[in-house]
């Protein structure tokens, strides 16, 4: 592809892990039908629980999570309790004792925690909730700052997967983000959850950070596959300095430009199936016996706030500061600050801050942009007989930028079927943004946004 195309391509928009994307959410959104949503969930449901854990000893520098930086571990305590009555208050507007299939612990840096905290906050949720027998159990992991007491801690309460921030190996590199994580360490963890029996270990890398390179790249990867972890997530760097102002001391000299970085990509995407990694989605692989490469080649892998899933329209209950509810056709998302969280809890309400309902057309375009990003392909005969509709006269003003793309061989599409080529599998985000009727209405909504090179 040309650099010039590449340019054009590059442009700022949604990473669509939600449609409608956060954003377009509202500030004064009454939780009231979270609670009928929540009220609604029997025994016969399956959800999944999200906890989130915000609290990190340093800042690390391409991270856009959100974060509480506190070096001295001075607020844990408070907020161990607060999350604890959190669960208990959804408990109460959730008494049908739906089946958890699901638990993630996302950050911020879980394992920030004590185990002895970790263990009741777990304990709070089976008392609260029904763990389903097979029910997946996973938290995020630094191996910079996680001791081997906390990973078998998480062994005896049972957590089943642990996802590995690795991001590069390189020592330049990590001095450039502020990380401080060695081989050695990730690997003394690694070796000690594969002796405990954990069922899956996933590893996130990042590609597009400042002085990496494919040399650095080839090394990185090497150690990677010395270890073999069963997923690996590869993603891109989001530079959004407007938002995290400390991404405004990076030299941006020292940044990948846009052909390294697709470069950068490449390689990697190369060499991970080369050594039989499955490519799923945009930017994960898989072992061919994972879960996750079983959908994605059945054409049955799925998305939701917590990554790619094989869990299909399950509700999401999120708990802690800015975490994220999805049930049925609504979206809530709690107070981002902790003053503000702890107000509505210590009332004994929901700590809904704003959130969505979705109306016939959100969707519509939830289920196709889903489809898009997940399978690259499209049954439009299936699509138009679920959501009654005739696929190109409903999506008329898509055609024209899409027509741009099957002329680049990013997609193919004609009455019956909608495909993204292997070439557009990148792109997939600028395909899904032509279906976006919240950009249609305003582009200028883009800038807010992270580039999706």
């Amino acid at each position: 592809m040309s650099k010039k195309n590449l340019e054009l391509l590059n442009q700022a928009g949604p990473r669509y892990t939600s449609y409608p994307p956060i954003p377009q959410w509202k500030e004064d959104y009454n939780p009231e039908q979270l609670t009928s949503e929540l009220e609604a969930l029997g025994s016969k449901d399956s959800v999944a629980l999200y906890l989130h854990i915000p609290f990190c000893e340093k800042r690390c520098h391409f991270c856009a999570c959100h974060k509480i930086i506190d070096p001295g571990h001075t607020q844990a305590a408070v907020y161990v309790e607060h999350l604890l009555k959190e669960i208990e208050i959804c408990k109460t507007l959730a008494p049908g004792n739906p089946e958890v299939v699901q638990v993630h612990w996302g950050g911020g840096t879980p394992t920030f925690l004590q185990i002895s905290d970790i263990r009741r906050i777990h304990d709070k949720l089976i008392q609260n909730f029904q763990l389903g027998s097979g029910a997946e159990i996973a938290m995020e992991v630094n191996p910079a700052t996680t001791l081997a007491s906390q990973i078998e801690g998480l062994a005896q309460l049972g957590f089943t997967r642990l996802s590995f921030g690795v991001q590069d190996f390189d020592p330049e590199v990590q001095r450039a983000i502020n990380r401080d994580q060695s081989f050695e360490q990730t690997k003394s963890l690694y070796d000690l959850a594969r002796r405990l029996g954990f069922a899956g270990i996933n590893f996130d890398l990042i590609y597009g950070l400042p002085r990496q390179n494919i040399t650095k790249m080839q090394q990185t990867l090497k150690l990677v596959m010395d270890l073999g972890p069963d997923r690996i997530a590869l993603y891109s760097f989001a530079l959004v300095p407007w938002k995290h102002p400390f991404q405004r001391r990076f030299d941006s000299a020292e940044l990948p430009n846009l052909e390294a970085k697709l470069s950068l990509y490449n390689y990697a995407a190369e060499t991970l199936q080369a050594f039989g990694y499955v490519r799923i989605g945009m930017d994960h692989f898989a072992k061919p016996g994972d879960p996750l490469a079983i959908a994605a080649q059945k054409a049955r892998l799925h998305r939701n706030f917590m990554g790619y899933t094989t869990l299909y329209e399950t509700p999401v209950i999120g708990f802690g500061v800015s975490a994220i509810s999805s049930i049925g056709n609504i979206y809530a998302q709690n107070e981002k600050a902790l003053p503000a969280y702890y107000n509505k809890i210590a009332q004994g309400q929901l700590p809904t801050a704003r959130g969505m309902t979705l109306g016939a057309d959100d969707l519509i375009r939830r289920d196709l942009i889903e489809e898009i990003l997940c399978n690259f392909r499209v049954d439009l005969q299936a699509f138009q007989k679920k959501h009654r509709i005739s696929f190109w006269e409903y999506f008329q003003t898509s055609k024209s930028p899409l027509i741009e793309f099957q002329k680049l061989k990013l997609i193919n599409f004609n009455q019956d079927v909608f495909i993204i080529e292997e070439l557009g599998r990148l792109f997939a985000r600028n395909i899904a943004m032509c279906f976006d009727r919240y950009l249609q209405n305003d582009q200028t909504q883009t800038a807010q946004y992270s580039r999706t090179i």
